[in-house]
């Protein structure tokens, strides 16, 4: 059969399904739904793509601020013959410009060609969105999802349809939220960063030529990497902190000594300001050795180096600090999902916790929950749902 030209129509459109409640990693901003369009034989299907925020946001999604599609695409994979003959090849890709609210976009095509996916994919003119609730949404540049069949091989027209949302990028991806999206379907750079190299968290020989300050300079050199690879603002800082002074009186005939005892300038002017809060032994007993290396990778608001983001009354990225941080590292009844999810790494979760064991922390080294609970307690008058002695539950599986 012929080809069906491709439509492109805009149009103000509302999509039938409820919306979400806002969450704190991601907002809903708009829909992809796979429509009948056309009866009759053969018939037409379109493939529309809904702008729910700003003035389009009909009164119940979250976003208030007019959030533009850029340079949006919509890419069709096919499940059939038909599907192949129409669109010259197994798979398709669709220009749509730019989707700014109330608009909609469609492409439209023959009722017999059948597909397996859709992918649409876009930037964002704005990462700061503003929220009805009157709470501002730290979001990524762009967005990328993908709309699978909800049963059997193809994608059902009138049936198969799925919300488009902003995440918060973490996890030192500024495009995703925590990980690249498992069907493939996103874009190469997830906008990743190197990790700094911490002298202070690891461990070496003492055989000649394996020693700390036998690898410093070496050390130094792979940092130098990270500043030459897209770091954040965090690590651009934390590097020149690390560097600042020539810390060579620690390994004779070594120039470039990381200084394991920073401490960056807006922690220590809140401990002058507050000598009775052990500020800067949080930092560099806690924050340094758990916290630091993934989160000067992330986000503004999730840089700790930055002493407000750990202790005003809300940030862009906690409602309450003091709670949201205890909920992450000791969870609660009704944040379950949330339960003891950092430190996130096995390591690192091992040593804070077992830190706190006298048992197992048989060295000693400092008691890391029980400088996290005390600095929480003291700098926002709470830690989680636990704000008794012991402050939270051990997890399982810590000891190993």
């Amino acid at each position: 059969m012929g080809k069906i030209p491709v439509l492109l129509l805009i149009f103000g459109a509302f999509f039938s399904a409820l919306p979400e409640r806002a969450r704190a990693d991601s907002v809903i901003v708009g829909a992809l739904v796979f429509n009948v369009e056309s009866f009759g034989s053969p018939g037409t299907t379109n493939f529309e793509i809904d702008n729910f925020t700003g003035s389009n946001n009909l009164g119940v999604f979250p976003v208030s601020d007019n959030l533009v599609f850029l340079n949006a695409n919509l890419a069709l994979t096919c499940g059939n013959a038909t599907c192949v003959t129409d669109l010259g090849g197994s798979s398709a890709a669709f220009v749509l410009g730019d989707i700014a609210p109330p608009s909609a976009t469609s492409q439209a095509f023959s009722a017999f060609d059948e597909f397996s996916q859709a992918v649409f994919t876009a930037n964002f003119n704005l990462t700061s969105l503003a929220l009805t609730d009157g709470t501002t949404f730290e979001g990524s540049p762009s967005v990328s999802f993908t709309l699978l069949p909800s049963s059997g091989q193809f994608l059902v027209a009138g049936v198969d349809q799925g919300t488009i949302s902003d995440s918060a990028p973490v996890h030192g991806g500024d495009h995703y939220a925590g990980k690249f999206p498992e069907d493939g379907s996103g874009f190469a750079d997830v906008g990743g960063h190197f990790l700094p190299y911490d002298v202070g968290n690891f461990d070496f020989s003492s055989k000649p030529g394996l020693t700390k300050c036998d690898q410093e300079e070496a050390i130094y050199s792979l940092n130098q990497n990270v500043l030459n690879a897209r770091p954040t603002t965090a690590e651009k800082e934390l590097i020149a902190g690390w560097y600042a002074n020539n810390n060579g009186s620690r390994c004779s005939n070594v120039v470039h000594v990381l200084d394991e005892f920073f401490v960056p300038k807006s922690c220590q002017d809140a401990q002058s300001q507050n000598p009775q809060v052990d500020i800067v032994g949080f930092y560099q007993k806690v924050n340094a050795r758990s916290c630091r290396t993934c989160h000067v990778a992330m986000i503004e608001g999730y840089n700790f180096d930055h002493y407000a983001n750990l202790t005003s009354a809300n940030t862009d990225r906690f409602a309450i600090v003091g709670f949201d941080n205890g909920i992450n590292i000791c969870g609660g009844s009704l944040h379950f999902q949330r339960d003891h999810m950092m430190p996130n790494s096995l390591v690192t979760f091992n040593r804070f916790w077992l830190s706190a064991d006298p048992n197992a922390n048989i060295t000693p080294l400092p008691n890391q929950l029980e400088l996290t609970s005390n600095f929480f307690l003291a700098t926002s008058g709470g830690f989680g749902s636990f704000n008794a002695n012991p402050p939270c539950p051990t997890p399982a599986g810590t000891t190993p």
